[in-house]
């Protein structure tokens, strides 16, 4: 009998027992559906289920543990509690040896229970169970390995895993290390669950298979609308992983749109909790492209009715829809098609009667009403209808179709209307049902045919007429007809018929070769503007301009070529005229600036690439600005015409000859072996220019100065050889004019110079860095001093004196000597003023103006503000002009001489004689002193000629009340014999040399002694 301390112990520990064994099981039953229908709860329920699976089982080890123990040490024996439970259980020690299992884990194994008693180690037991163990256990492992691999297994802290055994049952076996370092292992068949299992996967599987052919697949959403499931099929429709849409509410995935009418009953039943059947929206593709998904779904409520969300199929309809749109807008086409065609569209029956008939209104109700269900042979028989059944009927009973045929109306008002017809049987499972085809009105057409044959025939007559022609090429180029016109010139066909384009006796022009109209020809292009010419007798009679066209027939194939051909030799003659006055000096015809300048730019780069030697040759005109005022524009041009003809003869191709303007002209020898060879074309020049002309009665002629520039020594471009032979010309000028000169570093040196003189000059005017030096004015009469002449004086602080001979000129061309000029008068005014302030009654002071200062329009006002702002009279201003400086004059410079003398001052024509007098200007212009050149006055002593022209011009200045003075006496006969033809004065170094202010008071105020003024003659 066992004492009730005893039950109670016995009863505690069955009662800890049962426990452990009850926390085993509930691991095994949390661990079985996660192992065997792990898609079943997903990912992260199984990880959850397994977590909380281990947790048990790690507490039954413990407290299955401790049990033991205590039975161990016999005072709390479980036997019963622990033998009674039908789940297998079995303990292992830390040297995997068994302790002890129940009955029901010995069941499980029946093969090998005789093996299972305590100290027995598994390795033992699995080598044992080895043969009869299934092939999905063993996995065709060797014996040794599976051994070894079961027991890397049970060295986990924990593993669990379902096997099938050799029975075909199915075992659930889980593992757990004690913290003694133990095995407890449990076993628990689940073959019920693992069929069940299978079948759900099956069953499954079956509705994903059925899902990919229809092309569906499944989705759950709960009851805020969210996915919470999605099938593998929407993520190949969606081209996004699941995860990516899991969570989202329909409206959320990205792209979303659809029809607001769609989109409002969709909503209406999902807030209703009705099923809703297809709803079409879009959304955008994981490839970015927009496609249609439609979704159908069921609420779904638990047990009490409360709602939990949806489920339901959804399939991709981006094709379906976009074929349905399509369908639409080719019925809207179709609609529309018919209402704007201007065919007619017909059927029959098999009986040949008129079923459908549509076409244009208003003729649409005529034509009904004449075909009105006849049949086909009989309306064809009607009046006002002519066709050719008879062709049709043949074609008709063999049940074929028909092409364009031709029938015609006879309208209601008397018109007669053109058709074509065409149509194809009907045929349904080979039956024959009718026919069904097209008219289409061609009335336009047989006009249009019409004008045509009138046209062509127009055509005819027009290329008859014309001076054009016309022309006809076969598929191998060759010319197979020609039609010119009554009025064409210059074209043989017979020349040209059964021969290609290249192949007669026309030239090309453009394009460069035959090669371009090979080209196209062989290509079938059109070609334009092939510009062909005809030489006749070595010259060119006719340009002709050809286009054509390739010919097809209605197949495509290649017929040839048609076109037109146009005689242009006017217009090719015209285009050449207008070339060549844009390129030609149409004074000289010779080149121009521009086509001189390209031509030599070429010239010279290829001489330069060559190694060639050239030479630029500037030829200037001695004094012919004077010619051309002389005897006037007209000769000056013919003179220039005439210049440029002999250098022609002089210059010949491939040598260059051109006009740069003015009296400038230029030479480029493209090829000079030695310098010698420029100076021989030089002197060949120089000779062929000088030699005198007679125009007009008189014997006309002039002299070059031609400077030379070597290429490439002298300037390596045409600007610099310009530069350097402009600067030659200048030498040879300097030189004695007619003559010429090289470039040298001499001429190089004296244009750096006068570069150098401007620049100190113009920076002078700036400062006003002069002096004004005078020259007294004596009477032959009785000696007296009668006036002055301001003289201009310069004295640079880094060129020492320079002569007004030097820099005036050099004033003149910059545009100084306005400047110059007007502080010339400025200064003599304020000496007159000075002057007067101390009583000096002194004469008349000349003052020089140059032609350009004439030719202001404000000079007049300029002088006369200047006396009067000095207080000096305009009578004690004498303003000397040269000769050439007049003849060079326009209206404004004469109009301003007039202005001068009637503004009371005297105007004196200087150096007359070195230039191209002209006897006219002493009767026009208001001259009142007539200056004789020095060369006249030392000249006229020696030689007979010029003393007659001196005593002429004397006399007749006399007649026009025009005083004479005659300049540079500087020798006592030279007075005695000035004074003896009868000049009113003189000057010259004989009675004074230029002198400053201060020398010239003193001379002033010496000479009038006390009371009177004493003479200046020797």
């Amino acid at each position: 009998m066992i004492d009730a301390r005893t039950q109670v112990l016995v009863g505690r520990n069955c009662l800890r027992c049962k426990l452990a064994l009850a926390l085993g099981v509930f691991a095994l039953a949390l661990m079985a559906p996660a192992i065997l229908a792990p898609d079943a709860i997903g990912a992260g329920g199984r990880t959850a289920v397994l977590a909380l699976a281990f947790v048990a089982v790690a507490l039954s080890i413990g407290l299955f543990v401790a049990v033991l123990r205590r039975a161990q040490s016999g005072t709390e024996p479980i036997e019963a509690a622990f033998e009674s439970n039908n789940v297998g259980v079995a303990v292992f020690d830390a040297l995997d040896r068994l302790v002890r299992c129940n009955e029901a884990y010995r069941a499980l194994f029946p093969e090998i229970r005789h093996l299972m008693v305590p100290g027995v180690r598994h390795d033992e037991l699995m080598r044992a169970y080895y043969p009869l163990a299934s092939s999905e256990v063993v996995a065709g492992r060797p014996l040794e390995t599976f051994v070894e691999q079961m027991r890397q297994q049970r060295r986990q802290v924990a593993s669990s895993e379902v096997v099938r055994r050799h029975t075909g049952r199915w075992l659930l076996m889980t593992d757990a290390r004690t913290a003694a370092g133990g095995v407890v292992s449990f076993r628990i068949d689940v073959t019920e669950h693992r069929v069940t299992d299978l079948e759900l996967r099956h069953r499954r599987r079956v509705s994903d298979e059925i899902a990919e052919l229809t092309f569906d697949w499944y989705w759950r959403e709960d009851a805020d609308g969210r996915l919470i499931e999605l099938s593998e099929r929407a993520e190949a429709a969606f081209g996004v992983p699941t995860e990516r849409l899991l969570g989202k509410r329909r409206d959320e995935i990205r792209g979303f749109s659809a029809d607001p009418v769609e989109l409002a009953a969709y909503r209406a039943q999902v807030a209703q909790r009705q099923t809703f059947p297809w709803f079409r929206h879009q959304c955008t593709h994981g490839s970015g492209r927009t496609i249609w998904i439609a979704v159908t779904g069921k609420p779904v409520f638990d047990g009490d009715g409360s709602f939990l969300g949806y489920f339901g199929a959804g399939r991709d309809v981006t094709e379906r829809t976009s074929t349905i749109a399509a369908l639409r807008l080719s019925e809207e086409r179709l609609r529309a098609l018919m209402a704007l065609a201007t065919e007619w569209y017909w059927e029959t029956d098999a009986e040949l009667r008129f079923t459908v008939v549509e076409g244009p209104q208003p003729a649409r109700a005529e034509l009904l009403e004449r075909v009105g269900g006849a049949p086909l042979d009989r309306w064809s028989a009607q009046s006002g209808v002519e066709l050719d059944w008879s062709a049709v009927r043949r074609l008709v009973d063999r049940r074929t179709g028909f092409r364009r045929v031709p029938f015609r109306v006879r309208k209601r008002d008397g018109s007669i209307a053109y058709f074509e017809t065409s149509a194809e049987p009907i045929l349904q499972a080979e039956r024959f049902c009718g026919y069904r085809g097209l008219a289409w009105d061609v009335t336009e057409r047989e006009a249009l045919l019409a004008r045509v044959t009138d046209s062509e025939a127009r055509f005819r007559a027009l290329t008859e007429l014309s001076s054009d022609w016309y022309w006809e090429m076969d598929a191998d180029g060759r010319v197979a007809s020609v039609r010119q016109g009554a009025g064409g010139r210059g074209l043989d066909p017979r020349t040209m018929v059964g021969r290609a384009l290249w192949e007669t006796d026309q030239e090309l022009v453009q394009p460069a070769t035959w090669d371009e109209l090979r080209a196209a020809v062989a290509e079938r292009r059109p070609f334009r503007d092939l510009l062909l010419r005809l030489r006749r007798d070595g010259e060119i009679s006719t340009y002709t301009l050809i286009g054509g066209d390739p010919v097809f027939d209605p197949e495509r194939g290649f017929c040839g070529y048609r076109g037109v051909g146009k005689n242009i030799t006017e217009q090719v003659r015209a285009q050449e005229r207008i070339e060549r006055l844009a390129n030609i000096d149409p004074l000289t015809q010779l080149a121009n600036r521009q086509s001189f300048d390209e031509r030599a730019q070429r010239i010279l780069g290829g001489a330069y690439a060559e190694g060639r030697q050239c030479a630029l040759l500037f030829v200037d005109l001695d004094n012919f600005r004077l010619l051309n005022n002389g005897y006037g524009h007209r000769i000056g041009d013919r003179m220039l015409s005439i210049v440029a003809s002999r250098m022609r003869c002089v210059v010949d191709e491939p040598d260059l000859l051109g006009r740069r303007g003015g009296d400038e002209l230029v030479v480029l020898l493209v090829d000079v072996p030695r310098p010698e060879h420029a100076a021989e074309i030089a002197q060949q020049l120089i000779k062929a220019i000088s030699a005198p002309e007679r125009m007009l009665g008189m014997e006309v002629s002039v002299t070059p100065s031609i400077g030379i520039g070597l290429f490439p020594s002298d300037g390596v471009d045409l600007d610099s050889l310009l530069n350097a032979a402009d600067a030659a010309m200048y030498q040879a000028k300097e030189g004695g004019r007619k003559t010429y000169a090289f470039y040298t570093p001499a001429v190089a040196r004296r244009v750096d110079l006068r570069l150098r003189l401007e620049n100190r000059l113009r920076k002078a005017v700036e400062a006003r860095d002069f002096r004004l030096f005078y020259q007294p004015l004596v009477s032959l009469a009785d000696g007296k001093m009668v006036g002055a002449e301001a003289l201009i004086r310069w004295k640079d602080a880094e060129l020492g004196d320079i002569s007004p001979g030097e820099f005036i000129p050099i004033a003149e061309e910059s545009g100084l000597i306005i400047g110059l000029g007007e502080w010339v008068i400025r200064e003599a005014a304020r000496a007159r003023r000075v002057w007067r302030s101390l009583g000096l009654d002194l004469p008349p002071v000349a003052i020089n103006f140059s032609g350009i200062q004439l030719r202001q329009l404000g000079c007049v006002e300029g002088l006369l503000q200047v006396l009067a702002d000095c207080e000096v009279p305009a009578s004690d201003v004498e303003v000397e002009v040269t000769e050439t400086g007049l003849l060079d004059t326009n209206a404004v410079a004469r109009e301003n001489l007039v202005r001068l003398r009637n503004a009371g001052v005297k105007i004196a024509l200087d150096d007359f004689g070195v230039g191209f007098s002209s006897l006219s200007h002493l009767r026009d212009l208001p001259i009142q002193r007539l200056k004789i050149d020095r060369s006249f006055t030392v000249e006229c002593m020696r030689d007979a000629r010029t003393l007659t022209i001196v005593k002429a011009v004397i006399e007749m200045a006399r007649s026009l009340g025009i005083a004479v003075t005659a300049e540079g006496i500087e020798t006592q006969a030279q007075q005695t014999w000035m004074q003896h033809l009868g000049c009113d004065s003189a000057q010259g170094y004989l009675f004074a040399r230029p002198m400053p202010t201060e020398d010239f008071l003193k001379l002033f105020i010496d000479k009038r002694g006390v009371g009177r003024e004493r003479s200046l003659m020797h």
